[in-house]
């Protein structure tokens, strides 16, 4: 399993098991952990670090990143993705938890006493949320790749455009691009949110995770035979005919 989040100094990843916080100025590790269960996701926002873990999501304060502090938990069921932002957080529930796929709206302005707003089922078999404008984006397996939520009403979330036909296990958005982890990244054009498009797909075997930033993408590999072969591919966004 691969997460990563990126703060303005530092990053916080998990790889093979392993927590790892490192400055991104001085390129040292200054916390690193095996103590950490972190199954699934992790999201930032400000000083709190969320990480989807099994039937809960950890809020964790990352204030002093080389002595991470518990700061209060949300308990749901087979927690899949976290996304965020301001006092809100946005997880999704696999499908095989209780009442299938579900993308639970909670407020986190008191990070120690997490509340469900509102909530709404996601087709398919959810594996990631990422928080983009005044919509959600959820990928997934079953053959419903993406599904987009429209949050404004964070206690009326509602679905407003989707794409089918193949499977996704984790997503990234940067502008008008989500990039779908599937065989490869699938890039599809998200500009019209209740008409998503595949607009093209890079090869690159079984990517694990992807962040982006503006117009470049980062898509983390893993060789499970040869750990030497894991590594960071770059994919730097275009619209189509311009370099």
């Amino acid at each position: 399993m691969v997460a990563m989040e990126a703060g303005d100094h530092h990053l916080y990843a998990v790889h093979r098991s392993t927590f790892v916080v490192v400055d991104l100025m001085g390129r040292d590790i200054v916390f690193r952990s095996s103590a950490f269960s972190i199954d699934a996701d992790l999201a930032l926002a400000d000083d709190i670090l969320y990480w989807a873990s099994g039937d809960r999501v950890h809020i964790v304060d990352v204030s002093a990143p080389s002595t991470p502090m518990s700061a209060g938990e949300a308990a749901l069921e087979l927690v899949m993705g976290v996304g965020e932002k301001p006092g809100m957080l946005y997880a999704v529930t696999g499908g095989s938890a209780p009442g299938g796929s579900t993308l639970f709206v909670l407020d986190v302005t008191e990070p120690s006493t997490p509340a469900v707003l509102g909530s709404i089922p996601i087709p398919g078999a959810a594996t990631d949320v990422v928080i983009s404008g005044s919509h959600a984006y959820v990928s997934g397996f079953a053959g419903r790749a993406l599904t987009v939520v429209n949050i404004e009403d964070p206690e009326m979330p509602e679905e407003v455009g989707f794409l089918d036909g193949l499977s996704a296990s984790g997503l990234a958005v940067t502008g008008k691009f989500a990039l779908l982890l599937s065989t490869g990244v699938v890039i599809a054009d998200v500009a019209e949110p209740s008409r998503p498009e595949v607009r093209a797909t890079v090869p690159l075997g079984q990517p694990q995770h992807v962040v982006a930033r503006g117009n470049f993408a980062f898509a983390a590999t893993m060789d499970a035979d040869d750990p030497e072969q894991d590594g960071v591919a770059v994919v730097r966004l275009c619209e189509p005919g311009r370099n």
